[in-house]
């Protein structure tokens, strides 16, 4: 049976490629021997083959993530390193050890850097160029690996972010989550994910205070956790003109997060560009809900304009007015949220993720 050690942030930290990775692992485990190798977590609970080793409170060496890796190898026959990572996942030096490290290395890249973190490129250069295989999670990531990294194309291996499409349905019961925070009968629009500037949450902001008049039942909930606590300042204080009908939830725990997403009529996505997929998106596709997102070429890869979604261009102009159309037309919502859950059954399933990362450590022997 094929074996893999992931190296990976983790649960209960707060973080995009942790959820990924506990999610993808889940799956996994059906068809291959899984270990994590990650940090250390004082309230986390034990779990079988998570490895909670790698220090947080100083400057880690990549000769400690080195030395566990190869002593989980030894003592429990990993032969595949699976490593994910994201734009400043962790410190440069972090990023080296796989210099003498013999083992089959697998990198999953969640967003590419660009010239702009110029001292961040030697280090990830070098798990790039050590890599038999970068998994990409879109194919503008995958272009941008092989312009920037000269990546050949057959060491990229390009395949969706999954959801749960067992666990985000349309059928649950989002009463859990309305009645944590008084929704009661209320029309919801929805955004869910970490806060921050590019994701464009003033942006909606705005554009739910044009048209509020116009949806007398409509709340807008924003829903996730904010690390700059001054730009959320700033997003609450514009929110302010009509504080009873926007909502800031602050993180939501996995637990709920179905409950979450099933209480959203309309789900919005009005980030300002960037190249990563969204996590929070292929669970909204999941939980068959009505969706606006942003016109960019990563999300134009799993969403077809007034089929499963809609795409705009953001402004306050277009996304008010797609939120009011949306909030007036049932029918629309309907059958986008219908062909949203038809397009995770056949593309998001994480099944069909495992098994396609299950074929790609089997033929890592091609790649030397």
């Amino acid at each position: 049976m094929t074996s893999v050690l992931f190296i990976t942030k983790y649960p209960p930290q707060r973080d995009g490629v942790g959820d990924y990775t506990y999610e993808l692992s889940k799956y996994l485990r059906k068809y291959c021997k899984v270990g994590i190798l990650t940090f250390k977590e004082r309230n986390a609970e034990y779990e079988e083959s998570v490895y909670r080793l790698l220090e947080q409170n100083r400057k880690l060496s990549f000769l400690d993530v080195q030395r566990y890796a190869k002593l989980l190898m030894e003592k429990h026959g990993y032969e595949v390193i699976h490593f994910q990572t994201a734009s400043f996942t962790f410190p440069r030096n972090f990023y080296l050890f796989p210099l003498f490290l013999d083992a089959k290395l697998v990198s999953t890249v969640h967003e590419v850097l660009t010239l702009r973190q110029f001292h961040y490129l030697p280090f990830v250069y070098n798990v790039y160029s050590r890599s038999r295989i970068i998994i990409t999670l879109s194919k503008e990531i995958a272009k941008m690996m092989m312009k920037l990294y000269r990546i050949k194309p057959h060491r990229i291996k390009v395949m969706h972010h999954g959801a749960d499409i067992n666990l985000f349905r349309p059928d649950v019961d989002p009463s859990r989550f309305k009645e944590a925070f008084g929704l009661k009968d209320d029309f919801i629009i929805m955004t869910l994910g970490f806060i921050g500037k590019g994701k464009g949450h003033d942006t909606l902001i705005q554009s739910f205070i044009k048209v509020a008049k116009e949806m007398p039942n409509a709340k807008l909930v924003i829903a996730g956790f904010a690390k700059d606590k001054s730009y959320l300042y700033y997003l609450k204080s514009l929110a302010s003109k009509i504080k009873d009908r926007v909502i800031f939830t602050d993180y939501v725990p996995y637990e709920i997060l179905p409950a979450c997403l099933a209480s959203a009529d309309i789900f919005v996505l009005p980030y300002k560009g960037g190249l990563h997929p969204s996590g929070p998106l292929h669970r909204a596709l999941a939980s068959g809900r009505a969706i606006i997102a942003s016109n960019t070429p990563v999300f134009r890869e799993v969403i077809k304009h007034r089929y499963n979604g809609m795409l705009i261009d953001v402004n306050v102009d277009n996304l008010s007015n797609a939120i009011l159309d949306l909030y007036k037309n049932e029918d629309l919502r309907r059958e986008l949220a219908k062909n949203a859950r038809k397009f995770a059954e056949e593309n998001l399933d994480w099944d069909i993720i495992a098994k396609q990362t299950l074929k790609i450590y089997e033929e890592l022997d091609k790649f030397k």
